[in-house]
């Protein structure tokens, strides 16, 4: 479904919450507003990050106008930035509670520190919105709950209003980015701007796209549309605290191997796995075999065989599978069909 931005609402003001809600909250709770500490504690640190790439981005303009002093300042005050959001990292605990006709036969509960600091988001709804007087008040009071700091009642107000909002969130690593700007800095005082320009560059190609599948819900869809060449086994490792919470998984074109694949069975809820052009092989296959709820899979431009059919005719619910440029016969594939 094709999706539009949503200008009449605030983003910024809704960003903290989304975050709260789509990583902390176990999939089958009812909505409920995050304590205001944790809402001031995840302020903190979206600010912290949209600070540091604000002034990446200011820095990159201000080389490319000649200004050498002033990006060199601007780098400076996005590693100061960045300190702090790694100062701020929350820790995050997800519950996911398995049911079956309405009872829980178990619960798991993970926790993990945040790697990645959020910088930017959009509100986008579907393009079948269209604008009437009962939905027009339903927004202004929105709006007017989050000019008075209440987010809960505002999107309280757009789910009565029948207005389905969608929040994508842009994230860049912590760890990774510092060290590009160490970089960025280093060469900024040798007077290698073209070069400092590059390590900025990079920090902006590092981030990573994440999207509630619906409005307000902890479901999420992962990918990675600017920085693939940088997605490693390491990633994934930085995944796992959400990992029951990511549906849709997108790692088509990195660098992940077998090993990283393997760990995707944290992903016990994930229905559409994208690893095509990869250098997988059939010791991944596996671990995909033990995902009970995907639905989807493309393993296009992968090493895999034959042999890698045999486990995955295990796969409850896989619909669609995607196998061209692979080491998989048409006589294998026309027999997994069957």
């Amino acid at each position: 479904m094709k999706l539009n931005k949503l200008n009449p609402l605030s983003v910024a003001a809704l960003m903290p919450l989304f975050i709260v809600s789509a990583c902390t909250r176990a999939a089958d709770t009812a909505p409920s507003a995050p304590p205001r500490a944790e809402q001031k504690a995840l302020q903190q640190f979206s600010a912290a990050g949209n600070t540091a790439m604000m002034d990446v981005r200011s820095a990159r303009f201000a080389i490319f106008n000649g200004q050498p002093d002033i990006a060199i300042k601007l780098i400076a005050s996005a590693k100061d930035a960045l300190v702090r959001a790694d100062k701020d990292a929350p820790t995050l605990t997800t519950t996911t509670k398995m049911m079956v006709g309405g009872k829980t036969i178990g619960t798991t509960t993970q926790t993990g520190d945040v790697k990645r600091v959020p910088f930017d988001g959009q509100l986008l709804l579907a393009d079948n919105f269209v604008a009437t007087p009962e939905k027009a008040a339903h927004i202004s009071k929105a709006n007017e709950h989050l000019r008075n700091g209440d987010h809960a009642k505002a999107l309280e107000e757009l789910r009565l209003g029948e207005i389905d909002v969608n929040y994508t969130r842009f994230w860049i690593p912590i760890t990774a980015s510092q060290k590009h700007l160490e970089q960025a800095a280093k060469l900024a005082g040798d007077g290698k701007f073209y070069e400092a320009n590059l390590a900025l560059k990079a920090i902006e190609d590092s981030g990573a796209s994440v999207v509630a599948l619906y409005a307000d819900s902890p479901l999420l869809c992962v990918s990675f549309p600017s920085s693939k060449d940088q997605v490693t086994d390491e990633t994934i490792d930085r995944l796992l605290a959400a990992a029951p919470n990511v549906v849709w998984l997108d790692l088509g074109g990195t660098a992940v191997t077998d090993a990283g694949a393997a760990k995707l069975t944290a992903c016990q809820n994930l229905m559409r796995l994208h690893l095509e052009n990869t250098k997988l092989t059939d010791a991944s296959v596996d671990a995909l075999a033990q995902l009970p709820r995907l639905e989807y899979l493309n393993l296009y431009g992968t090493a895999v065989t034959d042999a890698a059919l045999e486990s995955l005719k295990g796969l409850p619910k896989l619909q669609r599978l995607y196998l061209w440029r692979t080491g998989v016969t048409y006589e294998a594939a026309k027999k997994l069909m069957a």
